[in-house]
């Protein structure tokens, strides 16, 4: 149905085959943003949703991850704001502004705090320490925060 329906297929192919400790899938149907269709916007976000849920499900059903893995959910870049010069809201993230640097992620699995709102901003660079932490190594290297709310 579309590239994110065949890489989720194949990360769960992955997981039953081989059973990874560390798996980083990227998803890209929300990138028709960039079409300026805000209906196939609208319709991207939700197969997105929808292969999340799918790659969960995974998770909760093979014993082997089950109650052992962290999901992180983000999408890759924010988005221009309405009033950016030079953006296009929704559209695009190219103007480098604080909101095309913004984004939201969600994180599910053991040790996660349920529930949980964190309400300050949150960078894309912030995920590469938060990963770490929680895989146990240091990424002294990194330029973001770790997300000590989360855990």
């Amino acid at each position: 149905v579309s590239p994110d329906a065949l890489s989720v297929y194949m990360a769960r192919h992955v997981m039953r085959e081989f059973a990874p400790s560390l798996l980083f899938l990227t998803l890209h149907d929300i990138d028709v943003a960039h079409s300026g269709a805000y209906s196939l916007y609208i319709e991207g976000i939700r197969n997105t949703d929808r292969h999340c849920a799918d790659i969960w499900d995974e998770i909760q059903s093979n014993p082997e991850y089950k109650d052992r893995t962290t999901l992180f959910i983000l999408p890759d870049f924010g988005r221009d704001g309405d009033d950016d010069a030079g953006g296009n809201g929704f559209q695009h993230h190219r103007t480098g502004s604080p909101l095309a640097r913004t984004t939201w992620m969600m994180v599910l699995g053991p040790g996660i705090r349920q529930n949980t709102v964190v309400n300050r901003t949150i960078e894309s660079i912030d995920l590469v320490p938060t990963i770490a932490g929680r895989l146990g190594f240091d990424a002294p290297y990194a330029q973001g925060r770790q997300i000590a709310e989360l855990i």
